[in-house]
C-alpha cells in the first residue's frame, strides 16, 4: 500500500495536496495549466530515472525477524511530487499511471536486489497494470532475473483501485504469475472493493488488512472481531495476514494475542532507502535458548508444550482402523508429568483419559 503519514508524527516531506486540487477547472479547482506543468514534471522524472526507493518491513511475530519487505517510492526531495500520494494522483490526471507502476517496480526490484537483504519484497501493482493484455513487463521473466532476482521472492500486491475492475481478467491474471512462482497479496482488506467476494476468487497467498481496522483495536471490541474474523477466514482459505498501520504497543499486542502472523508499521520500522541489519524486533524478541516468549494467542507457542505435557505415552491394545477420531481414541494409561524445565521425574500411572 502506498505510504501514509502516521497519525503521531510529522514529517519534514511535502504533505499531499488537499484533493480539492485535483478537480477540473470548471468544478473549481487548479487552471489546467497547473495540472499539464506536473504532468510534464512527472514526465521529467520518469524520462531522468528520478524516483527514489525506500522499503519498511514486514516482520514475522513468530521470530521478530523481518519476513520481507514493501517497497514504496518517492519522487525528488523538496518538490511536490516527493509524497507518493501526489504522485500518483497527478500520474492519474496525467494517464502516466501505468508508466508511474512500471518504473516504480523497476527501480524497487534493482534497488532491492542490489542491497539483497534476504527475504521477499511486495511491490504494488493496480489492477489496470496487472491485468495488462501484454503483462506488465516489471514482472516478465528477464526483467526479474536481469536483476538478479527469483519470482518466488516477489509479491505482487494488488493494490486499491475505483471499480469497476474485470474480475474474470484479475483470476486470469493471478493463474498466470502464479504459474511463474510469485505470490498474490490482497491490500487493504476491508477498504473499498478489496471485498470477501473478491477474496473467495483470488485466493491470495497474502491479505493485508487495512490499516483502520488495526490502529485502536486495544480499546475497540468491534475491530478486534473483524481481525478474529480475518484471522478465521485466513486459516480456512491458506491465507497469511498482515496486519498493517501498527503504531502503538497496545495495538501490537492485541494483534499478537490474537496470532497474526506479520505485521508493519511505524512502530517497527519506517521506511528508509536502506534496509537495516537482519536482527529481531526488540518488542518481537525471542525468548531465553531461542524459544519464542509465551503468547496465548491462536496460532502461536507457549514454553509449554505437547512435548513437555507428554513426554512418554503408553497406549493399551491396538489402534483401531481407520485411525482414531475423538470418539474411539485409545485411552492413555501412562503419562508423565514434567517440570517446567522439561526433565522427566519418574512416571506416575493414571487411569482414564486425562492427564494427572
Amino acid at each position: 500500500m502506498a505510504e501514509s503519514q502516521p497519525s503521531h508524527m510529522t514529517s519534514s516531506a511535502p504533505l499531499p495536496l488537499p484533493q480539492d486540487f485535483y478537480r477540473k477547472p470548471d468544478q473549481g479547482g487548479q487552471p489546467s495549466n497547473v495540472f499539464d506543468a506536473l504532468g510534464e514534471d512527472l514526465r521529467r522524472i520518469l524520462d531522468q530515472h528520478q524516483l527514489n526507493p525506500v522499503f519498511q518491513p514486514i516482520l514475522d511475530t513468530r521470530t521478530g525477524f523481518a519476513f520481507a519487505f514493501e517497497g514504496l517510492t518517492r519522487g525528488p526531495s523538496d518538490t511536490v511530487l516527493h509524497s507518493a500520494v501526489n504522485l500518483f494522483n497527478v500520474a492519474k490526471y496525467a494517464g502516466l499511471t501505468a508508466q508511474l507502476e512500471e518504473a516504480c517496480c523497476q527501480t524497487l526490484m534493482q534497488a532491492f536486489a542490489r542491497q539483497n537483504p534476504g527475504g521477499r519484497l511486495f511491490l504494488n501493482v493496480g489492477p489496470a497494470l496487472f491485468t495488462s493484455a501484454t503483462h506488465p513487463a516489471p514482472f516478465r521473466m528477464d526483467q526479474v532475473t536481469g536483476f538478479g532476482l527469483r519470482p518466488e521472492r516477489i509479491v505482487i500486491e494488488l493494490t486499491e483501485s475505483e471499480p469497476p475492475f474485470d474480475t474474470e481478467a484479475l483470476l486470469q491474471a493471478a493463474e498466470h504469475f502464479r504459474a511463474l512462482g510469485f505470490a498474490i497479496a490482497l491490500d487493504d482488506m476491508g477498504e473499498g472493493f478489496a471485498s470477501l467476494k473478491l477474496w473467495s476468487e483470488l485466493r491470495p497467498d497474502f491479505v493485508k488488512i487495512d490499516k483502520h481496522f488495526v490502529q485502536g483495536v486495544s480499546f475497540d471490541p468491534v475491530k478486534q472481531q473483524f481481525l478474529k474474523s480475518i484471522r478465521d477466514l485466513a486459516i480456512g482459505t491458506g491465507a497469511q495476514v498482515v496486519a498493517e498501520g501498527i503504531e502503538t504497543e497496545a495495538d501490537l499486542s492485541v494483534v499478537l494475542e490474537l496470532g497474526l502472523e506479520f505485521v508493519q508499521g511505524y512502530l517497527l520500522g519506517r521506511p528508509a532507502p536502506t534496509i537495516s541489519s537482519p536482527s529481531p524486533h526488540e518488542l518481537l524478541r525471542r525468548g531465553p535458548k531461542g524459544q519464542p516468549p509465551f503468547r496465548n494467542g491462536f496460532g502461536h507457542q507457549s514454553r509449554i508444550t505437547a512435548e513437555h505435557l507428554l513426554c512418554a505415552v503408553t497406549p493399551t491394545g491396538e489402534f483401531p482402523r481407520p485411525p482414531a477420531t475423538r470418539r474411539n481414541a485409545p485411552r492413555i494409561s501412562k503419562a508423565v508429568r514434567c517440570s517446567s524445565n522439561g526433565a522427566r521425574p519418574k512416571a506416575s500411572s493414571q487411569r482414564g483419559n486425562r492427564l494427572p
